[in-house]
Order: C-alpha cells, then sequence, then structure tokens
C-alpha cells in the first residue's frame, strides 16, 4: 500500500484541485466563486475514499472522476457571476460526479472484467463531453459561455445524466464518445459557417441523436459530418469518400 506522502494518484488529485480553484493551466481566470465549496466537498471526498491506493482499477477510476471535476470548474469563470439557476444545475452535475465515485467504490473488490471495462469508457466519455464542451471558450475574454457547446449549464447536466444513467442502452443502440465528437465537429462546421444552432436547437438534436431520431450525414468540404432529421432527403454529398459514411443511433424499438 501507498503512503500518503509518496502517493501518485493523491498528488495528481491535488493538482486538478489546485487547477480547478486556482486557475493554473487555463488563462482567462478562475472558476465562478459559486461554486468554490461544491469542488472542495468533492476533492476532499475524493481524496479521503476508503481504499488502498496499490494501483488498482478503483485508484485509477476515483482519480479519473476527480479530473472531470476540474473540467467542470473550468467550465465556469470567476468574473461573472451565475444565476440561482445555474448553481442548481451545476450542483446537479457535481451530483452525477458522486454517483459515479459511488459506483466506482462498488468496483473495488471486483477483479477486471466487462463491467469494468465498460465503467471506465463512460468516465471517459462523461470526462470528454465535459471537457470538450469548452470547444471556444478559452479564446473568449468575454461573455466566455460563448465558447461552449451547451451554454446552459442545465442543458449540459441534462445530457452528462442521461449519459451516466442510460449507458448501457445507448452502447446497445449505437453510442460510442465517437458520436459526440462527431456532434463537436458539427458544431465547429455550423460556427466556421456561421449559421451556429440556437441553444435549444443544439441541444434539441444532440437528444435526436440519443434517441436515434437524427443522424449524421457526410459533407466532404470540409470533411466532417452534420446533423439532420431522420427523414431527411436532400443530397449532402457531393463525392465518394469511404473514410466518412451517414450514419446514426438505433431507436430505442429497433435495439
Amino acid at each position: 500500500m501507498l503512503s500518503k506522502k509518496s502517493n501518485p494518484f493523491l498528488s495528481r488529485m491535488t493538482n486538478y484541485m489546485n487547477d480547478a480553484l486556482n486557475s493554473v493551466d487555463y488563462s482567462h481566470g478562475k472558476c465562478a466563486s459559486e461554486i468554490v465549496p461544491m469542488v472542495k466537498a468533492f476533492f476532499e471526498k475524493s481524496m479521503s475514499a476508503k481504499i488502498n491506493w496499490d494501483g488498482s482499477c478503483v485508484c485509477h477510476n476515483i482519480e479519473d472522476i476527480s479530473e472531470i471535476a476540474k473540467f467542470l470548474a473550468m467550465n465556469t469563470r470567476n468574473y461573472q457571476k451565475l444565476s440561482n439557476e445555474d448553481v442548481a444545475s451545476l450542483k446537479k452535475l457535481f451530483e452525477e460526479l458522486n454517483t459515479l465515485h459511488n459506483e466506482a467504490l462498488k468496483h473495488k473488490f471486483q477483479i477486471p472484467s466487462k463491467d469494468t471495462y465498460d465503467f471506465e469508457s463512460k468516465i471517459t466519455c462523461i470526462s470528454e463531453i465535459i471537457c470538450k464542451n469548452m470547444v471556444y471558450m478559452h479564446e473568449l475574454k468575454e461573455n466566455y459561455r460563448d465558447g461552449m457547446i451547451f451554454q446552459s449549464y442545465e442543458n449540459l447536466w441534462k445530457v452528462i445524466h442521461r449519459v451516466n444513467t442510460e449507458w448501457n442502452e445507448l452502447c446497445d443502440r449505437g453510442f460510442s464518445l465517437k458520436v459526440f465528437y462527431d456532434y463537436r465537429d458539427s458544431f465547429r462546421y455550423d460556427r466556421m459557417m456561421e449559421c451556429e444552432k440556437t441553444e435549444e436547437e443544439k441541444f434539441k438534436s444532440f437528444m435526436g441523436i440519443l434517441d436515434g431520431k437524427m443522424k449524421f450525414v457526410p459533407l466532404y468540404r470540409p470533411v466532417c459530418l452534420t446533423v439532420v432529421d431522420n427523414n431527411f432527403k436532400e443530397e449532402f454529398v457531393q463525392e465518394e469518400n469511404p473514410s466518412i459514411t451517414l450514419y446514426g443511433m438505433l431507436p430505442k424499438s429497433e435495439k
């Protein structure tokens, strides 16, 4: 068992907490003051977890979940006051992390299996969604939310909650981290073309993908995907390119 003084997991988690609170590795300000107690409470819980810090899967999972807390803090800035609704939504996002933390502890006595690997994949996916939600955020010194995919923390929570609670069912119908990456790239394309969707449209289209009611269709100039309704018939394809194809998730009734 590692001593706390030489524990690399606790050392890295301490760095994540400092990054979240003190703006060590991002350039446009500290996290919102309203969530500082949430950040501190979550890291205190994570670093005092009743586990043997011996390098097992649960150690890595607890560390990875704590890094998500850092990314979540980075989705805020201390120079813009959060509304009561924002604070309530961020509190719900930290509750999702608490749920992940508790789930990680349930795996601490298990040998590596498909279930543990699936759980690790879910952690990675949630981490990437929260991290990549800041896609253009660092470029903006003011109105930082304009650089976010989901500018509403409530919408971000709804996305994370659904991935967290429906993970296995979503994966059975074709969900993976690639789906989110392709959605992020479609967001980049829309912004480049100055036809960015509204917050409501972005949220509705991502949920439509998860429901199997919307799909990705390819664009070849530039090479990327865009999101359309399943019954959309207009032809986007300009030329054949085997590296990028139309796809979507199965509806719930067609697993």
